[in-house]
C-alpha cells in the first residue's frame, strides 16, 4: 500500500518507479502490479487505518497474507502511539524482551532475512526464542 494526502502517494510511487529502473531493482519492478495507490487524509501512521477501511482499497488486496501483515504492522503503530511501554523496535530492545519472554508477535522485515548471514542468523534466534516461549 502506498498511499498519502493529496498526490503524495503517486508521487512516491513515480520516485520509486524511477530509482528502481534507474537500480536496476527488480525486486520492485518484477512487483509493480502488486502496489495499490490510495489517498489519505494525512501522512501520520494512522492514516494506515483509513487505508484499510477503504473498500476499494480492501477489493485491490487478494493476498490475504500481505494484508495479515498489514494489519499486524497497523496494530502495531497504534500500540506505539497508546501504549509504548508495549511495542518494542531495535535490536537492542526486542532482545530484552525476548530474553524477558514478554513478546507474543515478533514483526521482522524480509530485508533482514535477504541480508548478511550473520544478521541473519540473529534475528533468527530472535524467532525461535519466541516460538518457544509460545509467541508468534
Amino acid at each position: 500500500l502506498i498511499g498519502g494526502p493529496g498526490f503524495c502517494g503517486n508521487d512516491f510511487y513515480g520516485f520509486m518507479v524511477e530509482k528502481a529502473k534507474g537500480e536496476d531493482d527488480k525486486n520492485i519492478l518484477n512487483n509493480l502490479q502488486r502496489f495499490v495507490l490510495c489517498r489519505t487524509s494525512s501522512g501520520h501512521a494512522y492514516s494506515v487505518d483509513e487505508m484499510l477501511s477503504s473498500e476499494g482499497v480492501r477489493s485491490k488486496i487478494t493476498d490475504a497474507k500481505v494484508f495479515k501483515d498489514v494489519e499486524k504492522l497497523n496494530f502495531f503503530f497504534r500500540l506505539m502511539d497508546t501504549d509504548e511501554e508495549r511495542a518494542y523496535y531495535g535490536l537492542k530492545d526486542v532482545r530484552r524482551a525476548v530474553d524477558h519472554g514478554a513478546v507474543s508477535e515478533l514483526l521482522v522485515s524480509d530485508d533482514v532475512f535477504r541480508g548478511k548471514e550473520e544478521e541473519r542468523k540473529v534475528y533468527v534466534e530472535l524467532v525461535e526464542a519466541v516460538k518457544e516461549a509460545g509467541g508468534e
